[in-house]
């Protein structure tokens, strides 16, 4: 019975992180990283702010954790996706297939694209070295079985090319997430006719530039060949 209890109160402790985490990102989907705080976590979760406590040191903690969940379960997807693409055998249908797939992928999952701007911004500034080290070394191992399936879809992809396209990959999003999410007053300044050049619309500049990522690498790889 002691094990039996001991393995309720465990299932308990995911339930409960794992709601705090739903929870936060449920709260970040309508706010800012800014306008958020623990206790607004706690409050919706329906447990005192010392719970929080016991699952995360510092909201920033809680963020990256999310984060890294929302990136891992992206990367699994994109995978599925890419181990089916490396049966095809035309090449240039192959890279179209990843061209499509990436921007498609980043779609449906908004959230992570706003938090990974602030993972660089602002949480990255206010972790201690440990945490910091350990969070990087769980993107690049996790990177790595991406990075490689990448290599084997891409024809033009030197070894060790897909993580530095994955690498490229993240500064694309972390940039267009920046310049498309507009504080209100700006908001206002690109409702005006005259102001519209000015407007970054995520999804398509990012489908826009991931295809002339992945078809200059191919150029590059012509011109030395």
């Amino acid at each position: 019975m002691t094990i039996l209890r001991r393995a309720r109160q465990e299932t308990q402790k995911q339930e409960r992180r794992q709601a705090i985490l739903d929870t936060a990102l449920q709260l970040f989907a309508s706010s800012t990283y800014q306008e958020m705080t623990l206790e607004m976590v706690a409050q919706h979760v329906g447990v005192a702010r010392g719970t929080i406590y016991l699952y995360f040191k510092t909201r920033e903690e809680l963020f990256l954790v999310a984060f890294s969940d929302l990136f891992q379960s992206w990367l699994d997807e994109v995978d599925a996706e890419l181990q089916r693409i490396q049966q095809i055998t035309d090449e240039q249908d192959r890279i179209e297939e990843v061209a499509r797939l990436i921007p498609e992928s980043l779609a449906q999952r908004k959230t992570m694209v706003r938090i990974s701007s602030v993972v660089h911004t602002i949480l990255e500034h206010n972790i201690d070295l440990e945490r910091a080290r350990q969070f990087k070394k769980e993107m690049l191992t996790r990177a790595h079985q991406t990075a490689h399936l990448l290599e084997q879809c891409l024809p033009f992809l030197d070894p060790d090319q897909g993580l530095q396209l994955l690498i490229y990959t993240d500064t694309l999003i972390i940039g267009l997430s920046q310049q498309s999410e507009h504080a209100p007053v700006l908001q206002q300044v690109f409702a005006e006719p005259d102001m519209q050049p000015l407007l970054v619309n995520f999804q398509p500049a990012f489908s826009h530039l991931f295809r002339v990522l992945l078809y200059g690498l191919e150029q590059e790889k012509l011109r030395k060949t």
